[in-house]
C-alpha cells in the first residue's frame, strides 16, 4: 500500500495511542468509529487496528 491509498485508524484510548502508534495512524475512539465514518467526505479503504490483552489462556 502507498501513502494516502487507506486510512490508518488506531481504535485504542488515546493513553495508549499516545505511548505508542503506527506511523500515520488517527486515534479514534471505538465507540466514535461509525460517526466518524460516516462523516467521511468520501469512500476511501479504512484499516482500523487495535490491542487486545490476552489474560485468559
Amino acid at each position: 500500500m502507498k501513502a494516502g491509498e487507506v486510512m490508518l485508524l488506531d481504535v485504542r484510548p488515546g493513553d495508549e495511542f499516545a505511548e505508542g502508534h503506527l506511523p500515520g495512524a488517527l486515534n479514534i475512539q471505538l465507540d466514535q468509529l461509525v460517526d466518524w465514518l460516516e462523516g467521511m467526505p468520501e469512500p476511501m479503504q479504512v484499516v482500523a487496528y487495535c490491542r487486545m490483552k490476552l489474560s485468559r489462556c
